[in-house]
């Protein structure tokens, strides 16, 4: 009943040509894990103070980062209202409800970072907004990131949703979630998708992982798929709206946009061995029979 409250997505219209907010049934589970330590502990060390998080950015090699403070926000405000710089953020969905009872912080980060696969260099902008209510033992971390330098990125924006749930009086279940909205069919979208998945399952692991070194927040892995996901949708068709695009379940392994790419690479080496083997072939005849009028 308390994961149920997560998952409620308002309606009505949301500043910009913004239509929808984004349901959290739609999101792939990326994410759960257990910390060792109370839920305001969690919130406090991961994302109140700023040293953990900016410490992590560090860790894994971003640069020219850019972290704003908190500022208040009203529950029912939509963050990426203010993301007017880019087309597709004027158009995607607002991040996920949360109810009217929690109190809500937004800030925005700015930073740069090398995709490792492709080699890329994504400049990724990021609304995170925290929300938290200390009488219903629970806390959002809503993340929208509007990404420019790589190819495709502005068609499409990642929403990710970590839910933090006190599991017991002294440990709290950290739960992710990811969704990729397409402002268009795109020939990759699948592909797409089942990375960045996987890019960003690892990212929040990474990120408890260095917490639970760094801090005194203890924690146990358990990364399995919740339930909610089972009977998700999965659809590639953006004219259906944001709220009908469910994201893949199929996962690929690192460097899996090249992977995916070996087959076609396979095909056209076949073809080219076979236009060589004609050409030699051609050659020889010529030069034993002076003409490909003569048997050689």
């Amino acid at each position: 009943a308390v994961l149920a409250a997560g998952l409620l997505s308002a309606a009505g219209e949301r500043g910009g040509n913004r239509v929808a907010t984004l349901s959290a049934e739609h999101m792939a589970p990326t994410m759960d894990v257990v910390a060792g330590s109370p839920l305001a502990a969690v919130v406090q060390e991961l994302w109140v103070l700023p040293h953990v998080f900016r410490a992590f950015l560090q860790d894994v090699g971003d640069w020219d980062v850019e972290l704003g403070p908190w500022s208040p926000i009203a529950a029912g405000d939509d963050p990426l209202a203010a993301e007017t710089h880019t087309a597709i953020a004027a158009g995607a969905p607002a991040l996920p409800g949360v109810p009217a009872s929690f109190q809500c912080q937004v800030r925005r980060l700015r930073a740069k970072h090398r995709i490792k696969y492709s080699g890329f260099t994504a400049d990724t902008v990021k609304v995170q907004r925290l929300a938290y209510d200390a009488a219903e033992s629970m806390a959002y971390l809503d993340e929208a990131s509007l990404i420019s330098g790589v190819p495709f990125s502005q068609n499409f924006v990642v929403y990710q949703r970590v839910v933090y749930s006190a599991a017991s009086p002294r440990s709290t279940r950290c739960q992710g979630f990811t969704h990729i909205h397409f402002s268009k069919r795109l020939l990759l979208s699948k592909t797409i998708r089942a990375k960045t998945n996987s890019e960003c399952s690892e990212a929040q692991l990474s990120f408890m992982s260095f917490a639970s070194s760094t801090t005194a927040l203890g924690q146990t892995m358990s990364n399995e798929p919740t339930a909610h996901n089972a009977s998700t949708r999965e659809s590639d068709d953006a004219s259906e709206g944001p709220l009908a695009v469910a994201p893949s379940k199929e996962r690929v392994n690192r460097g899996g946009l090249w992977k995916a790419l070996t087959p076609r690479i396979a095909v056209l080496l076949a073809l080219t061995a076979s236009i060589r083997a004609s050409a030699e072939w051609f050659f020889c005849k010529i030069s034993k029979g002076g003409g490909l009028g003569h048997d050689g």
